[in-house]
């Protein structure tokens, strides 16, 4: 690596100034040493993957209170090993829980992996169990990494002489074999490419949302052709692509961050259609749910017409609207074209929209854009839990004059304030107690909701 606490010192105090490029800086030059130090402690290039993801998300995110800049490397370190000692906590729960199971509850053990276990990297794992967590860690940066000795110090947080004795000591337990066995076996544990993509993407975004001010003005707008479907980013077009965040406005902090791309076209009820295949991560940076939403584009209009979605490990198949766990309103051709004035009544429980006939000066963070803007909701759905039907979610939308969506914002009605639906008490008392906590509020087509969360592209915070 060639590195040096200042050069760590330097790209820290550039991250704080703004310069989210040196975040990835970084993320490349601590990934590949820190998933080795999360292998050495989980034995599992999974897992130890997923740790070192989540870990830099936490970094990024608790970056400020880092006091000495020149010591990031063992900081991180140490949120790497303090997210695996959870991660075995809770394994090792689940295994206490799993031994009090009746046996016939547990699966019997692969045969295939059983081997593999047993076999050559079977032999290697136990070869680094049988050091102590330093020694491993050591062990795997200096001989698997290929890390120098003063690279391995830096590091790991320990003085050079205390890394020269613990490398000797291991040597004395391991092999030669074992060691060049290790360098074959495990190199999993590295990040893949699309890993370091994501980590590179993701930290443009500030852990708490930047300031947003949205002004009427006194001038009218043209006509703008959207570039995408209402909520969503990316241009509806094969390989567009965006990174977008989602900042809960009452927590006042990052809630989530996605990574979207178009991908088709795609044989949809025997027509082609087009789908945004996202991925979200939590605050944390977890991979935590997938959603796909496939639109068949028709000129200027579109057609939300099929979907995915789901935990990110379990994501759904695809749903239709004739299936009956669409859970969605039956959903309609929509316009590209937001003209200025126009209006698009409620029908039943599906929302309608109304386009501002002036422009607006929309302000995020120290950056100012004139936009069109858009305000869609109205659609009321009857529910066990109320004598009358309850509205759902309303939307602003504010569009650039290029057609991009600039930001989009989402807020809640009655429905969706409730924390248990079927007690309509509850479900009036937490409305009650947005509003009194003076969360913005939209007002449309007669029904007032009140600011979920804002959702802001990339390109808002830093693009052109």
């Amino acid at each position: 690596m060639g590195l040096t606490p200042t050069s760590d010192a330097l790209l820290v105090r550039r991250v704080r100034a703004g310069d989210t490029q040196a975040f990835s800086e970084l993320v490349e030059r601590y990934a590949d040493p820190l998933a080795g130090l999360a292998f050495a402690m989980l034995r599992d290039a999974e897992d130890a993957r997923d740790v070192v993801q989540q870990a830099f998300f936490v970094a990024f995110r608790d970056l400020s209170s880092l006091r000495d800049p020149g010591a990031f490397a063992p900081w991180v370190r140490g949120i790497v090993a303090n997210q695996c000692r959870h991660l075995l906590t809770r394994r090792s729960r689940a295994e206490r829980f799993l031994e009090r199971l009746p046996a016939t509850a547990v699966p019997d053990p692969d045969p295939a992996q059983e081997a593999l276990r047993r076999g050559r990297a079977g032999e290697v794992l136990d070869a680094l169990g049988a050091l102590d967590e330093t020694r491993r860690q050591v062990v795997i940066l200096h001989y698997l990494q290929g890390l120098a000795v003063a690279e391995v110090a830096h590091l790991v947080g320990r003085p050079t002489g205390t890394v020269k004795r613990l490398l000797s000591e291991a040597r004395s337990v391991l092999r030669q074999e074992l060691i060049e066995m290790a360098r074959e076996e495990f190199d999993e544990y590295r990040l893949t490419p699309e890993h370091r993509e994501r980590l590179a993407k993701i930290p443009r975004f500030p852990p708490v949302e930047p300031k947003i001010a949205t002004t009427p003005l006194a001038e009218e707008p043209r006509p703008v052709r959207a570039l995408s479907p209402h909520g969503n980013f990316p241009a509806l077009e094969p390989g567009a692509e965006a990174c977008y965040a989602d900042y809960d406005h009452p927590a006042a902090k990052l809630y989530m961050v996605s990574h979207a791309v178009v991908e088709g076209p795609f044989d949809v009820g025997g027509e082609p259609a087009l789908r945004q295949d996202g991925l979200s991560f939590s605050d944390e940076g977890k991979a935590a749910w997938y959603w796909r939403p496939y639109y068949r584009p028709r000129g200027d209009t579109v057609l939300f017409c099929a979907k995915e979605y789901g935990p990110a490990d379990k994501p759904t198949h695809l749903i239709t609207p004739d299936l009956p766990d669409w859970r969605d309103a039956q959903p309609r051709e929509e316009s590209l074209r937001v003209v200025p004035g126009s209006r698009l009544e409620p029908e039943g429980d599906l929302n309608g929209s109304q386009v501002d006939a002036h422009l607006w000066e929309v302000r995020i963070g120290r950056r100012r854009f004139r936009c069109l803007r858009r305000a869609g909701g109205g659609g009321r759905e009857p529910v066990d839990w109320s004598d009358d039907p309850v509205t759902g979610t309303a939307t602003e939308e504010f569009f650039l004059d290029d057609g991009r969506l600039l930001l989009w914002r989402r807020y809640n009605g009655l429905r969706y304030s409730a924390r248990d639906p079927r007690r309509k008490e509850d479900a009036r008392g937490t409305y009650e107690r947005l509003a009194e906590a003076g969360v913005p509020r939209l007002d449309v087509f007669g029904e007032v909701y009140y600011l979920w969360y804002d959702q802001i592209p990339d390109y808002a915070l830093h693009g052109p």
